[in-house]
């Protein structure tokens, strides 16, 4: 069964986020790394991005880890973010698999997506540790006993979507350009519950709101306020209400950029 964690959810949706679409094809390799904390309990994990492009492909891999109090309480949850595909003549990327993989104590699953001229396939296959209880008449007590269990399911994505989680910034660059203050739009990508993304530029300069499913979130609001350079790289970013622990903070810690 997948137990959600208590911080692990919070890690997904900050993928996407931390890419927001400046991610140069002149580079042929850019990687960033981000600090996550919580205001009241400190630092508790990092996300690491790296894109390479090269004889028009492009490979995006995100990670993310807890540490610490938060590993603990989140069952050691990290994931693993890997988008491959070709880059057209327009220089947007266009995804052909899309794979996360999620690991916590006795969980894995791992989600493959597939994009074709007839939509996109979800491949999904889990493997867990199920604990079944049973009552002993000899001991007159029930007794508890864990076994693997695995599930399996393939399916076809109800909704259109031309990105994944980790092109969507790339590609959506132009339209956050052109956006004046106040003014939303809507995005679709393959890995978010529903399929869209919606984004709100705000008054202050480099400042957007994004949303998310909000279950994804587990926050009271589900949204982000997020601050960009004027490459539009993510500075940091906010994740208000967050459970029981106040505001999630988000920091760049590095940016580098090859040759």
């Amino acid at each position: 069964m997948d137990r959600p964690p208590l911080l692990g959810n919070i890690i997904r949706p900050l993928l996407p986020l931390l890419i927001t679409g400046a991610l140069g094809l002149q580079a042929a390799t850019i990687e960033a790394r981000y600090s996550i904390a919580f205001w009241v309990i400190g630092h508790v994990g990092t996300t690491t991005l790296k894109l390479t492009t090269g004889q028009q492909r492009y490979r995006i891999e995100a990670n993310a880890t807890l540490e610490g109090i938060a590993a603990l309480l989140a069952h050691h949850h990290s994931e693993h973010f890997l988008s491959e595909g070709h880059i057209d003549a327009q220089g947007r990327l266009i995804p052909e698999r899309y794979r996360v993989l999620r690991t916590m104590d006795d969980y894995r699953r791992e989600q493959l997506y597939r994009f074709g001229r007839n939509g996109i396939t979800l491949y999904q296959h889990e493997k867990m540790l199920v604990t079944l209880r049973r009552f002993d008449p000899d001991t007159m007590r029930y007794v508890a006993k864990s076994r693997p269990a695995e599930r399996r399911a393939f399916l076809r994505l109800p909704y259109p979507a031309e990105d994944d989680l980790l092109t969507l910034y790339f590609n959506a660059r132009p339209q956050l350009e052109s956006l004046a203050s106040g003014d939303s739009l809507t995005q679709h990508a393959a890995g978010t519950d529903g399929g869209e993304v919606h984004v709100t530029r705000r008054p202050a300069p480099y400042r957007y709101s994004v949303q998310l499913d909000q279950d994804i979130f587990r926050s009271a609001r589900g949204e982000m306020e997020i601050e960009t350079d004027e490459a539009y790289y993510v500075k940091n970013a906010v994740l208000k209400d967050v459970l029981l622990f106040g505001d999630l903070e988000v920091e760049r810690e590095w940016l580098r950029q090859s040759p």
